[in-house]
């Protein structure tokens, strides 16, 4: 069993993505394979834990080796999208869903398993695009974004095929390689100016897509990316790269600052969130080994968190009045404030981090960010009284709240608040699993 672990790793999502396919048209049905998917997943992944050595597989030629860092990637995947899946269950994500989620769990799997990184990269382009489809979400609005969205993804994996390719022939070195790493970098992780996806996703792609693909998805690209980042050390240390991604993350802060505070819908201030929280995940490349992969996580936990919160608030009927348009009103203002990496949220673990990567050298550039994250929280203020946001016609077909919503609704909220209130959780919890 043990030498055949990873190689069930890879079937496995497939098989689940078939069925619930097949099943798409009972989305509970869909969501509850999905359920059962991702829970024998786990399970596999527990029990590796519990065995001696690195389970090892050989397929077709390939190693597949389930090391220490992929076991405990793989299993916050699982649970994060485990969570997505219960949010399908209450309420509808889109069509296929289940099934884009499922598939997509084989090649993220695989390129954390396979040891030559080229074809690592590969499969995570895969990866993306399966994700990709999910943003579109059958809605063809969104199209364009998310073509924008994978197009990026593949520029920067094909950046980093090269070093990679570079690094195996030892021709790794020269001024290109900081240049290289740093455009990788900004366009795997969605630094300014390579942006441009991030509003438009924002606006039309379904909520839950967007944690599924901004938030669980970007695991494994940190790890592949940190991990040829660290195999080039003085690339990393150049003047040039330090300074480029301290300074994209500054431009981020302040464009999404000046466009939140345009924005009169939780629709338009949640593409600004999104920005300045992608423009601080790159300052996690700063830091080298597990110290930068620890940041980079906690960051990545707190968004998926933040977009769970927002995609549940979406997901009601703005026209809800009482306790439930409260309750709507907290989960978009939570989630929002948490994207932001305010404190007592969860997104406040990774955003400090972050800002403490970015005073070590600039100061007043903490300063800057700081004051913009001030305009970001006033300007979501702004917008929480107002019952607009979703996307123009979808509100008025969203099913009748359910009482076992409200319940999911408040485990949710009490276990963001829980993360919020001790940081050191989640820090400990990303530091554990980037080894």
């Amino acid at each position: 069993m043990e030498s055949r672990l990873p190689f069930v790793l890879l079937i496995l999502p497939w098989v689940a993505a078939v069925v619930a396919l097949v099943v798409g048209r009972w989305r509970r049905v869909a969501a509850a394979v999905g359920l059962v998917g991702v829970a024998a997943l786990a399970a596999l992944v527990v029990l590796a834990m519990s065995l001696p050595g690195d389970p090892t597989a050989t397929v077709f030629g390939r190693t597949l080796t389930l090391t220490p860092l992929a076991r405990g990637l793989l299993l916050l995947v699982y649970v994060l999208v485990g969570g997505l899946l219960v949010l399908h269950w209450f309420r509808p994500v889109s069509p296929s869903f289940a099934a884009s989620a499922l598939a997509a769990l084989s090649p993220l799997a695989a390129a954390l398993l396979i040891a030559p990184p080229g074809l690592a990269l590969a499969l995570l382009a895969v990866a993306l695009g399966l994700l990709a489809g999910a943003l579109y979400g059958g809605r063809s609005e969104a199209a364009g974004a998310a073509w924008r969205a994978f197009l990026l993804g593949v520029l920067g994996l094909l950046l980093l095929l090269w070093v990679a390719w570079a690094q195996a022939a030892g021709q790794a070195s020269g001024a290109a390689l900081p240049l290289v790493l740093l455009l990788a970098t900004l366009l795997l992780l969605g630094g300014f100016p390579f942006h441009v996806a991030l509003r438009g996703l924002a606006h039309w792609s379904p909520p839950g897509a967007l944690a599924l693909a901004l938030g669980m998805g970007p695991v494994v690209v940190v790890a592949l990316l940190f991990g040829l980042l660290d195999l080039a050390p003085t690339a990393r240390a150049a003047a040039e790269f330090q300074t480029a991604l301290r300074g994209s993350a500054v431009l981020s802060a302040l464009l999404a600052a000046f466009l939140m505070s345009r924005e009169r819908t939780w629709r338009g201030v949640l593409g600004g969130a999104l920005l300045l929280d992608a423009g601080g995940l790159t300052l996690a490349a700063l830091a080298p080994g597990a110290a930068g992969l620890a940041v980079a996580l906690a960051a990545l936990i707190g968004r998926t968190l933040s977009l769970l919160l927002i995609a549940l608030g979406l997901s009601w009927p703005a026209s809800d009045a009482g306790q439930a348009g409260r309750l709507r009103t907290v989960l978009l203002l939570y989630g929002c404030l948490s994207l932001l990496g305010l404190p007592l949220t969860p997104g406040f673990a990774g955003r400090w981090a972050q800002l403490s990567l970015l005073g070590a050298a600039w100061p007043w550039a903490a300063a800057v960010v700081l004051m913009a994250l001030g305009v970001a929280a006033w300007a979501l203020w702004r917008v929480s009284p107002s019952s607009e946001g979703d996307v123009a016609g979808e509100a008025g077909s969203l099913p009748a709240l359910q009482v076992g919503e409200r319940i999911a609704a408040l485990i949710l909220l009490g276990l963001a608040a829980l993360l919020g209130l001790f940081p050191g959780l989640l820090t400990a919890l990303a530091a554990r699993l980037a080894g």
